[in-house]
């Protein structure tokens, strides 16, 4: 029943966003859902969890339920809820009232780590898909700050406990958890150097490899000395059209092939959609090698093709898929991966992060990684997008068609939902204050991310955030999902005047487009991998005018392009110059001879 009655919610929803009569319906149906759990007796908890009850519950949860505010009419019941799972009692807090408070607010923000030896097996999945998983929205400015401190807590704990408890049963079913439901995916939105995190990480996953009959480590024998051609293997979760394929052609699209031999190594799964691309990155290979989705069957494959070196072409350092758990494993003489991970990998078994000393600090970048650090002479990403440059718009939008009038300055962003945090977005709204009559066009729905979002609670963040600082919210317009990229590319040709960037996490997919259609980017530089991949792009593009170093002065440079369209009509022309070389971060030959490179001296030399 309560399934079936979320179900046709959120179908109503994934229609029209902005319904505030199905909106009001769900926030009814947690109401109820809150009220069943507080009611019910402790014996009687566990069989309401396991039921069609529980599933509901969990896909609020999953859907992040918990980013949705309180009703007025609600908010002496949520004081109630909350009172029982903070301060004095969060130690020892009813299961209960803590599941019934995490329908309002996430459990990372009052759950103590050193409860989790009194949560059940069956609530674990709660737990981790809250405290640990990706989070969909964060309410308010410094929920990111809290939120790293209090993930740290508990990778610390759990790292410590199961460890030291490798053989108990029931952090045996922890550790299942962690791998199931763990994405340190919204860490990146936060200036921290993750690097221990994500050691941690590691080898919790290399641990559960060998709790579960598996090898992660093996000795390879010495490579042969015989002059003969590098053997190298390319690892892909598979050939979907998406940013980490085009990131993975170049580079091994241009190689050496009088000196590299390459085998593409992907899993055994075809898609319609995938078909031509699939044939695209096969003809660029010696030949195509398919792996199950069996890790120990995997493993033994990839190992047996003896390889003297393989890159690893997917995010290892987002969630912990069994695709990543197989990557935990030693699989050539040496292990190779770049920027389609963010951030380090930490596992001990990854040797080398490729990255581009224009996207890496010029003082300290190896501390933000457990590999050996080695730059290209250029950006940290390089991308061929196959034939998807060639295809054509499908429809073409207007300013008309948005309701933005032809006279104002439009500003566009591209940063995908998760990436929006309050402070990103309240610089963006400042930028509007200081412009007079400017708009904001946000389309922030890139299905490679996740294929719906639950959209309400951004939409009352940005209204929240625009009162608090006098702008009228109908200045910002938010643009559901376009079908192609070629729309995506039409529309900021056509609409927009400059493109503000994100931070701490910048872009880079998201970057090229209105790139390509020569639109004024503004972008902020880090400290790190993932806070300068777009000034890289920039800099590689000799276009370091466009490149703030703090918040301010990103805010004073995009006022300042947003107020002079005569510079903006020059930068425009300079990008769209530079764009026809191409720039090193669209030029699969300048990544072939550089990964040849930095393949004989990793190997042969």
């Amino acid at each position: 029943m309560y399934s079936q009655r979320l179900e046709e919610i959120l179908t109503q929803l994934g229609r029209n966003p902005a319904d505030l009569i199905w909106a009001r319906r769900m926030l009814g149906l947690r109401h109820e859902m809150a009220r069943t759990l507080l009611a019910t007796p402790p014996a009687r908890l566990e069989p309401l969890y396991k039921s069609d009850f529980g599933e509901a519950c969990f896909t609020m949860l999953n859907g992040g339920i918990s980013g949705y505010p309180a009703l007025d009419q609600e908010r002496e019941f949520v004081a109630e809820v909350m009172r029982q799972v903070t301060g004095d009692n969060a130690n020892h807090a009813a299961l209960n009232a803590v599941l019934a408070a995490s329908l309002y607010e996430n459990p990372y923000k009052y759950l103590p780590c050193e409860t989790l030896p009194g949560i059940p097996v069956w609530m674990l999945r709660t737990v981790f898909r809250c405290v640990l998983g990706q989070q969909w929205l964060f309410r308010e400015k410094g929920e990111i700050e809290l939120y790293y401190r209090n993930v740290s807590r508990w990778v610390d704990y759990l790292h410590a406990n199961i460890l030291a408890n490798r053989s108990s049963a029931h952090w045996q079913e922890v550790l299942r958890a962690f791998l199931q439901y763990a994405s340190f995916v919204s860490l990146y939105f936060s200036w921290h150097n993750l690097r221990d995190l994500c050691r941690k990480r590691a080898e919790l996953i290399e641990l559960a490899q060998e709790l579960w009959d598996a090898r992660p480590d093996f000795q390879f024998g010495p490579r042969a000395r015989d002059g003969g051609r590098i053997r190298f293997g390319v690892l892909m979760q598979d050939l979907d059209p998406r940013s980490e394929t085009f990131a993975t052609l170049p580079v091994f699209a241009h190689l050496d092939r009088d000196a590299i031999e390459v085998v593409l190594i992907t899993r055994a799964i075809r898609d319609k959609k995938s078909a031509e691309l699939e044939k695209y990155c096969s003809a660029r290979a010696d030949r195509l090698v398919e792996i199950p989705a069996d890790i120990k069957a995997s493993v033994e494959i990839i190992r047996a093709l003896d390889l003297d070196a393989i890159w690893i072409g997917t995010n290892l350092a987002a969630g912990t898929s069994t695709f990543v758990q197989l990557c935990a494993h030693r699989l050539a003489r040496l292990q190779l991966t770049g920027g389609c991970s963010p951030v380090t990998t930490g596992f001990h078994n990854l040797d080398v992060f490729v990255s581009g000393h224009l996207s890496e600090p010029v003082k300290g970048a190896q501390e933000h990684y457990t590999e050996k650090l080695v730059c290209m002479d250029g950006p940290v990403l390089c991308f061929d997008f196959g034939q998807q440059n060639e295809r054509a718009a499908t429809q073409n939008i207007s300013r008309a068609m948005l309701g933005i009038p032809e006279d104002v300055t439009v500003y566009a962003a591209g940063a995908n939902f998760f990436k929006i945090t309050p402070e990103l977005e309240e610089t963006w709204i400042r930028i509007l204050a200081a412009t007079p009559g400017s708009r904001l066009l946000l389309y922030p729905f890139n299905l490679n991310w996740t294929n719906y979002y639950f959209v309400g609670p951004l939409f009352l963040r940005i209204t929240a955030t625009c009162k608090r600082l006098g702008i009228d919210v109908n200045r910002v317009a938010i643009k559901p999902p376009l079908p192609d990229i070629a729309d995506v590319r039409a529309m900021l040709g056509s609409v927009a005047d400059v493109y503000l960037d994100s931070f701490p996490h910048s872009g880079m997919t998201s970057l090229i487009d209105p790139l390509l259609v020569g639109v004024p980017t503004v972008v902020l530089e880090g400290n790190s991998q993932r806070s300068r991949m777009a000034s890289g792009a920039l800099r590689d593009m000799d276009l370091p005018q466009l490149i703030a170093s703090d918040e301010e002065a990103f805010i004073r440079l995009a006022v300042e392009l947003g107020q002079d369209r005569e510079k903006r009509r020059q930068l425009a022309k300079e990008i769209s110059q530079r764009m026809t070389k191409p720039p090193k971060f669209l030029d699969s030959k300048w990544c072939g001879a550089e990964m040849t490179r930095v393949l004989k001296d990793l190997i042969v030399q």
